[in-house]
């Protein structure tokens, strides 16, 4: 939630063949091998075989005159390969302190005015500022951002990595990070601008044609998703061409979209410009509550301090985690529940069973 008298700042890197600069020890290389037992015969230039030779002469290895190829490095087809690149490039933040508490997938945003956080070869700083600040000024916030990318990229540089000149990104109140353009001063986030329209164009050409496959389909509806995830409610417009994508999703013949597929593809459209999420909306004071049986239903509604309703927001929707009203004792938000003055908001029977 971004303040009304703040902005978001923002600080990027992009680590240049990431996984190729990740070296790995000689038995996973072994795992990695892309070539049958070959001749060495006319490879000593390569550093491998010359390496290989060392360890020849003393005794490490076997064969003199056969090898197989490997790869020294992370492979991108290894399934376990994010996973070692995330792993790595947090522990080499860490290792010169470049890390601000961690903004990290489904879990709650923390509480600094620093945020930072890491995915697999790009490092993503953003810092509460005020929104007007004199020429030459900086807030504290802008200053420890400052010296934590400063303190990364020497590092990038120290391992041998450094990051992509024409990529960084540097106290930029726009910027796009980890596929998310976030205006800063504007406090809006959303899926890149022109990625979302170039989507909606194709979108609209297709619903205009009234024709497509399976395939096809499948593919633009999983491009939508990213873009709808900033504006959630959106999803709600999809109904008839998730059923279309299940049934052709692998038929590539063509044929005539539903009219009910085409008219969900013209409302994407049309809301693509609305899919952006605004940091500036305030949380809500008020908690609501609904419960039914067999019998009826009911809702109820109550006043919650300012700093409780934050609290409760930055714990929203964690799939996986303790839900936040849970049953008594689950986590402070049942504490919260049962020492507010509750009024019902609806209350109803069911006529029938």
């Amino acid at each position: 939630v971004l303040p009304p008298d703040e902005r978001l700042l923002l600080w990027a890197t992009d680590l240049p063949s990431f996984y190729y600069a990740c070296k790995v020890t000689p038995e996973r290389a072994a795992r990695n091998q892309f070539t049958r037992r070959v001749p060495l015969a006319g490879m000593e230039e390569l550093a491998a075989v010359q390496e290989y030779r060392a360890r020849l002469r003393a005794g490490e290895v076997g064969s003199p005159d056969y090898g197989v190829l490997c790869l020294n490095s992370l492979a991108m087809g290894d399934l376990n390969a994010t996973g070692f690149a995330q792993a790595g490039h947090r522990r080499l933040l860490e290792s010169v302190d470049a890390l601000p508490p961690e903004l990290a997938y489904y879990a709650p945003c923390p509480r600094a005015d620093v945020l930072g956080g890491v995915m697999i070869d790009d490092f993503v700083l953003a810092a509460f500022v005020p929104l007007e600040q004199g020429a030459g000024e900086r807030s504290s916030a802008q200053k420890r951002a400052e010296a934590l990318f400063a303190r990364a990229r020497a590092a990038y540089a120290a391992a041998g990595v450094p990051d992509v000149e024409k990529k960084r990104v540097v106290a930029a109140d726009e910027a796009t990070a980890w596929g998310c353009q976030v205006r800063g001063r504007e406090g809006v986030a959303g899926s890149a601008l022109a990625k979302r329209a170039a989507l909606a164009a194709l979108t609209g050409a297709i619903a205009a044609s009234g024709v497509g496959n399976g395939p096809l389909l499948a593919t633009v509806q999983g491009m939508w998703v990213d873009a709808l995830l900033y504006r959630r409610a959106a999803l709600a417009l999809l109904a008839a061409l998730p059923i279309f994508v299940v049934e052709f999703g692998e038929d590539p013949r063509p044929r005539t979209l539903p009219g009910e597929v085409v008219s969900e593809l013209w409302g994407l459209v049309a809301v693509a410009p609305l899919l952006e999420t605004n940091l500036r909306a305030q949380v809500a004071p008020t908690l609501t509550a609904c419960d039914a049986s067999l019998e009826g239903g009911g809702a109820c509604t109550a006043a919650v301090p300012p700093p409780a309703a934050r609290e409760l927001w930055r714990f929203r929707g964690r799939p996986g985690a303790a839900p936040v009203l849970g049953a008594r004792g689950l986590c402070f938000g049942g504490e919260i529940a049962e020492a507010l003055p509750w009024k019902t908001k609806a209350m109803w029977r069911w006529r029938r069973r």
